[in-house]
Formats: C-alpha cells, structure tokens, sequence
C-alpha cells in the first residue's frame, strides 16, 4: 500500500535519505491527525453554545 508518493516507482530515496522521507511521511500523518483532534475539541466546544442558542430561538 502506498500512503506517501510522488508516483510509483519514479523517484526512489537511496541510502540514509530513505530514513527522511520516512519521517517525513509520518510527520505529514500526524499533522494531518493533529489538525483533525483540534478541529474536533474546537467544535465540541462550541456545539453546546450554537445548541442551547437554537433552542433558546426556537422557543421564541
């Protein structure tokens, strides 16, 4: 499987710059799972506020 490339097979890392594409990859992963987890805290957050606010409109 094939999770980082610039193609399949075009350009291929050799030697000790295969251990920084490798970090690379995970770097990019986690930035990507790290802007996901504080996307979610930031709406849990506000969800409660936009609910009650809703509902305080729909009594109205």
């Amino acid at each position: 499987m094939v999770f980082t490339t610039v193609g399949f097979g075009d350009l291929v890392p050799t030697g000790a710059i295969r251990v920084l594409s490798a970090a690379e990859g995970l770097a990019g992963l986690a930035m990507i799972t790290w802007s996901a987890s504080f996307t979610f805290l930031a709406m849990q957050r506000l969800w409660p506020h936009l609910l009650t606010q809703s509902e305080r409109n729909a009594k109205d």
